[in-house]
Parts: C-alpha cells; structure tokens; sequence
C-alpha cells in the first residue's frame, strides 16, 4: 500500500487513469478514449483532424471496425486465418484447447509448453519443465485472464468478441546461448512494412525496444519508459532472413491501414507471431515526440466520414 501512495505522489496523473479504468468503464467509447488519452498523453485528443500516430490509433479504434479484425486478433483463430496466407510452415503449433481452466489436459501436454488466452494480453504461462511448474498458480493467472474484459481497458473493439478459451503451444527452443526470443514487430501501412520495432530481453514482463528502418539501420528514436540496446540488426538476422520478414508483413498487412505484423526468428526459422492493430493501444511515448508525427504520416485513414 506504502508504495502504491508514493507512486501516486510521484505520477499524479495515474489517480485519474485510475478511477476512469475502475468506476467509469460503461461511459461511450468516443468519451472514455478521450479521458484516458489525456491521461496517458498530457494533452488532448484530437479526432476532427487527428495527424499524429497515437491519435490516428484511437480514431481507427471508433471508426475502422471491420468484422475480420476479430479473428485476426483472437489467439486461436488466426492461426488459420495467417496459415491461408502465407502457409503452414510459419505457425507456432498448437497441442490443445479449452474453454476453461478445469478442462486442461495436463497430463497430455509435454513436458515444455505455453499456455496462454485467446483474447487477452499478459495471459500466458510458459512451462520450462513439468517438475517446477507450479500449477495453482498458472491456473490463477490463466483464470484470472479469462475474467478479463480486454477490451473494456484500452476500447480496442476486434478484442471484444473474442472467444475465452486457452490454448496450449509448442515450446520453442530460444537462441543456443540465452533464454530471450527475439520478438521482430513490423509496423506496415497498407500493406507497407516501413517500422521495425524490435524487442529483445523481455523478462519479468519488461523488454528492451529499438527501432529501425527497412535498410536494417537502427534509428535515433526510443520509446518511453523502454531502455534500449544498440544492437547492429545485421548481426542478429541475415538480410534475405529480414527481407522474407518484410515480405510477410506485405502479405498479412494488405488492404489493412495499419497493423504490426510480429515475428519471430528461432534457430533457423521464421515464425508469425501475432497481429496487433493498435500497437500500444494508441498510447505509446516516443523520444524525440516528434517520431509520433512521422509515424502519423505514414498512416492514411479510410475515406469514411471522420468524426
């Protein structure tokens, strides 16, 4: 309790985050996104004439609501919408699915896995071995996912017809010489990759994030509150590696104003990861803040009635 206070002294903006999230979920999306907007950005939100990025997320999230996106963003189901894309070859396997935690087969799984909700964010359980697994707590963390109401949150609508269940995935083997998954997210624009963001030492729920252009030099921009690396991207991916990435990017980002297509590169393979429509939810801090601009021009919104 003692430092739950002092970070509310020290960020007094996150006393209203907090009572809007809490008390005022059932307010209209249009007025909510605009409250916690203030909150997060410091500042207005704009969506007459909405030009920076963060702005142009939030006014896709009210007004781009095509019933596709949900079994894009639904764990489970777009494994097979991606797979019809760009082939089998580049979907993370799944051993299992259930409708809740009481189902779980466990003794069907392997002795390595990951356990994770088909329509949250944060849900996962990743099991390095059976023998030190501990499996009340994986049930309360999966339990309490399945509670969640992702989309109430952050009013990302694709999220909110998701259906709850959990799946079970193959484990995969991380680089020979650490336990970090290297997570490659292309953001791509009508189908164009132009961003890499890259996130690399994501434990105890934080990471590191770069960014870099589609010529694989790394750019003097970062993200707040995420420390960089510096690390030369030539020498974590081979260009035709990073080149092939791109060009999945292109397929699964066609017709779509904006989605962040995330991959990953392990032993030798490429994998698909996940596609987000709203990286950070729209809420993301850049360094300089003028990166939030660049990033703004870059995205062209549907020709509809902007509200």
């Amino acid at each position: 309790m003692r430092r739950k206070m002092s970070f509310y002294i020290r960020h007094p903006q996150y006393v209203g985050l907090s009572i809007l999230m809490r008390y005022f979920q059932w307010i209209p999306d249009s007025l909510y996104l605009r409250a916690m907007y203030r909150f997060k950005m410091g500042h207005g939100l704009s969506l007459k004439n909405p030009q920076t990025f963060s702005e142009k997320l939030q006014w896709l999230k009210l007004y781009d609501r095509r019933p596709e996106y949900t079994t894009m963003v639904d764990k489970h189901a777009s494994k097979f919408y991606v797979a019809q894309k760009i082939g089998e070859e580049y979907i993370i396997p799944t051993t299992g699915v259930w409708d809740c935690v009481e189902d779980i087969d466990w003794d069907s799984l392997p002795d390595r896995f990951v356990l994770k909700t088909t329509h949250d964010s944060g849900g996962v359980v990743v099991c390095h071995g059976k023998e030190t697994l501990n499996k009340d707590l994986a049930k309360q963390k999966l339990s309490e996912s399945l509670a969640r109401d992702y989309y109430l949150s952050k009013r990302e609508y694709q999220y909110k017809n998701v259906p709850r269940r959990i799946i079970a995935e193959q484990y995969l083997d991380p680089r020979p010489d650490a336990d970090d998954i290297y997570d490659f997210k292309f953001f791509t624009f009508n189908g164009e990759p132009r961003v890499l963001l890259f996130c690399s030492e994501r434990k105890n729920g934080t990471s590191k994030w770069d960014f870099y252009d589609m010529e694989m030099r790394r750019m003097n921009v970062s993200a707040v509150h995420h420390k960089t690396t510096n690390l030369q991207l030539n020498k974590i991916v081979s260009r035709e590696v990073f080149e092939k990435m791109k060009e999945i990017a292109r397929v699964l980002g066609k017709g779509i104003p904006f989605v962040s297509v995330d991959q990953y590169f392990i032993q030798g393979r490429i994998y698909w990861g996940e596609l987000t429509l709203h990286s950070g939810a729209g809420f993301l801090r850049y360094e300089p803040e003028e990166f939030d601009i660049v990033l703004g021009r870059m995205l062209d919104l549907p020709q509809k009635t902007k509200k």
